[in-house]
């Protein structure tokens, strides 16, 4: 916000543009009405990644708590609002309705006769969020953070990939309350002087539209495996990727469209980033990031310290991994993929590989369904062509069954699912990610027990 920049340069675009000056001004007459405002914490709901940009900012001068939670629907906000925040900075009207302290985004400053106070430099490591996981595997779970976590992480991203963002313009498919939107689609290309898109991709036609070589597309497997085009693109200058690993063939599969590789990224809303890799050859390894001290824990899985991970001590992720040379490394899985069901370990990933071995089904995924008696498991598949037709050929009962002898070969009784249920696309949220309460809705009605 201090930084010399010509007063016309461009900020955000589409569908209006926004250039520096008009955010300075903005920031400036929002954070004036916040230090009117007796509440302290304030959350944040705007999917125009400039309103978000203008709430952040101004938030942050007025020493206000950020709140940031992806979820808005109206009860969940309202709940949240119960519990975690006293005030919203929204630019949806349909939230008007939360009983709470709302300012609708654009701020009119209707004192506008008086100039607003000269914005000084922020002491960050006063500066508190607080952003909620995706709830992936679970109730979402506030974490803690301060805005000097964040500027650390923001550097370490200027320092590798700076020099191939530079002059770009950043597009991106996902929403900035989680901490990937956050860092890739707002304050990182702030921090840049990069000018950001204000309105977000939903669809596959929307990325080969954009498709421009001086375009940075920031995305996640849930679009990118999608991508369908019948003609062919100048690509993007580069393309990242969170969310969830993308296999060898999803990474090379739109290539022709996108014209580079997806650069991933590793890490979660705890620890931040961890690594990236671009899978250029298969088997490509994950590459830490140079600033985190890392080493395994329980069940060998990766524990993980650094400058934006507000602890001092290692966070222990439940993320099993091998460690390589030159700060390389290999995800192997999560161990909270491994649960009990009568008393009997069972792991949920070998069940899904077990299934995706079968060349009737294409993806799998396996929960732990809660029932009064006892826990059983239930299987979400997406099939292959083949499957398709062997499904309607002989039918769902006589499938079952013969899918059921099959994983018989590969897997112990107790750990074949009882509970099967085909989809044309997995349930997924806009980080990419199947949530766990998504998955188990699957069943709640209308489905069979083999």
């Amino acid at each position: 916000m201090l930084s010399k920049r010509a007063p016309d340069a461009l900020f955000a675009f589409h569908p209006e543009n926004k250039t520096w000056a008009d955010f300075c001004q903005d920031v400036r007459d929002l954070r004036q009405y916040l230090h009117q405002q007796k509440e302290d914490r304030w959350a944040i709901y705007c999917h125009d990644s400039y309103f978000f940009a203008v709430a952040f900012f101004a938030a942050s001068y007025a020493n206000k708590t950020l709140i940031l939670s992806s979820n808005q629907q109206c009860e969940i906000v309202r709940h949240l609002g119960e519990i975690h925040f006293d005030g919203m900075l929204i630019d949806d009207v349909n939230l008007m309705q939360i009983d709470s302290n709302v300012c609708l985004l654009p701020y009119v400053n209707k004192s506008a006769k008086t100039t607003p106070p000269i914005l000084n430099e922020l002491d960050i490591q006063q500066i508190k969020l607080t952003i909620f996981t995706s709830g992936s595997s679970g109730e979402p779970k506030a974490v803690h953070k301060t805005l000097a976590n964040l500027a650390c992480e923001v550097n370490v991203l200027q320092a590798q990939w700076g020099d191939l963002l530079q002059g770009a313009h950043i597009v991106s498919t996902v929403p900035p309350h989680h901490l990937y939107g956050l860092l890739f689609r707002v304050l990182w290309p702030i921090s840049a002087g990069l000018p950001i898109q204000r309105n977000e991709l939903l669809y596959p036609e929307q990325l080969i539209k954009n498709a421009q070589s001086n375009n940075v597309l920031i995305s996640s497997p849930a679009l990118l495996k999608r991508l369908i085009s019948g003609r062919e693109t100048r690509g993007y200058r580069a393309v990242f990727s969170s969310g969830s690993s993308l296999d060898f063939d999803d990474a090379f599969l739109n290539f022709s469209y996108i014209k580079c590789v997806p650069i991933e990224i590793y890490g979660s809303t705890e620890t931040g980033a961890i690594g990236f890799r671009q899978q250029k050859t298969k088997n490509t390894r994950w590459q830490f990031f140079g600033e985190l001290q890392v080493k395994l824990g329980l069940h060998e899985c990766l524990a993980v310290k650094s400058p934006w991970i507000p602890s001092e001590d290692f966070y222990q992720t439940s993320d099993q991994c091998e460690l390589l040379n030159d700060g390389q490394f290999i995800l192997k899985g999560r161990v909270d993929k491994i649960v009990k069901i009568e008393e009997n370990r069972v792991s949920l990933r070998e069940i899904e590989k077990s299934l995706m071995l079968l060349a009737w089904i294409n993806e799998a995924k396996v929960i732990v369904i809660k029932a009064p008696n006892r826990d059983y498991l239930g299987a979400i598949l997406k099939l292959t062509q083949q499957g398709e037709r062997k499904l309607q050929t002989i039918g769902e009962g006589k499938f079952w069954i013969l899918l059921r002898q099959k994983l018989r070969q590969r897997v112990e009784p107790v750990a074949i699912p009882r509970q099967y249920r085909t989809v044309v696309e997995f349930p997924i949220n806009a980080q990419g990610k199947c949530l766990y309460k998504d998955l188990t809705r699957l069943f709640t009605k209308g489905i069979k027990t083999t």
